[in-house]
């Protein structure tokens, strides 16, 4: 069912290349906080909705006992604080192609966190992009391909030449394209992938949240979320488990998992009006908090290079500079 053989390969050198990365992504995010006058996130700056939910996991959960971790266990129910959003570091168009992400923060799990600095609070966070992989292979490729695409997207493709090479600047190119261009009618009925693995207990897996809605959409994005949200949403949450390193690869977020996926729980939003003060209060409240994978127990923190580098990145890049709220208790 599972294999427990999984292992990162860390290089010698990670430690200050990673300090490097966030230097640079620091700078990509500064440039886009005098653009709009904010302090906004480095990544997925543009927050659609910002709304509470429950998370449930079935009695009857479909896993072996050694897999029971964190908040995945058998009848287990947390409150969740969820963030719609689109994934660029600059405030686009809400109809234009971009990055579709959910992340959403379950508070009340038991259990050190590994995040340094702060290992107390009881929260364990989720997030979740349209598209299961991406186009680049190290955070290297990532970092270079921001710098390219923010500063000038005619220029793109030459920068990129210039940072890794003609032959993975026009792959990566090609990948971030058609990554943009998946289709995606609705926020209520699509399927949002954890782009890098995370550890299960003994095993590793991916994470997979699908909406339970229609699939069509009706008016724009932002329209058709704000409607389907007064009527309440629902998503289902899966995993993939590891097999082997061909199938499942730790390190490598260009290839998908194969294998089944396993339902492992279900994020419910009740019937919510975002349009009132007390929804938008609440709308803020979650546009300051933190989402980072790494708000996690041990038993569920993230694996491979591209998570490694966000520990530091994220940290440096997004949260130092940024009003961030605690983390939340209840």
């Amino acid at each position: 069912m599972y294999a427990t053989d999984w292992k990162e390969v860390v290089a010698p050198d990670e430690e200050a290349r990673f300090a490097d990365l966030a230097v640079r992504m620091l700078a990509i995010k500064q440039a886009h906080d005098a653009k709009y006058q904010e302090r906004g996130r480095a990544l997925h700056r543009q927050g659609l909705a910002g709304v509470r939910g429950v998370f449930t996991v079935p009695e009857t959960l479909a896993l072996p006992p050694e897999l029971h971790v964190g908040p995945i266990r058998p009848g287990a129910r947390h409150n969740a604080y969820v963030r719609f959003s689109a994934g660029s570091w600059a405030r686009v168009k809400k109809q234009q192609p971009d990055v579709r992400a959910v992340a959403f923060k379950l508070v009340g799990v038991p259990g050190k966190k590994v995040l340094t600095g702060e290992e107390a609070p009881g929260t364990q966070d989720f997030l979740l992009n349209h598209g299961p992989t991406v186009p680049v292979r190290t955070p290297d490729e990532f970092v270079a391909l921001a710098e390219a695409v923010s500063r000038s997207q005619a220029q793109a493709l030459f920068r990129l030449i210039g940072s890794i090479g003609f032959g993975r600047a026009f792959s990566v190119l090609k990948g971030t394209i058609a990554g943009l261009n998946l289709p995606f009618s609705s926020y209520g009925s699509a399927t949002f992938h954890s782009i890098a693995p995370s550890r299960l207990g003994p095993t590793a897996c991916k994470w997979s949240l699908t909406g339970a809605g229609d699939a069509a959409g009706k008016g724009t994005l932002h329209e058709d979320l704000v409607a389907r949200l007064a009527g309440g949403l629902r998503y289902t949450l899966r995993v993939r488990l590891y097999q082997d390193p061909t199938r499942t690869p730790i390190e490598d977020a260009t290839r998908d998992w194969e294998g089944d996926w396993i339902e492992v729980g279900s994020l419910e939003i009740p019937a919510t009006d975002v349009t009132t003060p007390e929804a938008r209060a609440l709308a803020d409240e979650i546009e300051r908090m933190s989402f980072d994978p790494w708000h996690a127990v041990e038993e569920l923190r993230p694996l491979g290079a591209i998570s490694r580098a966000r520990k530091v990145a994220y940290y440096e890049a997004s949260v130092k500079h940024r009003d961030v709220a605690p983390e939340p208790q209840a």
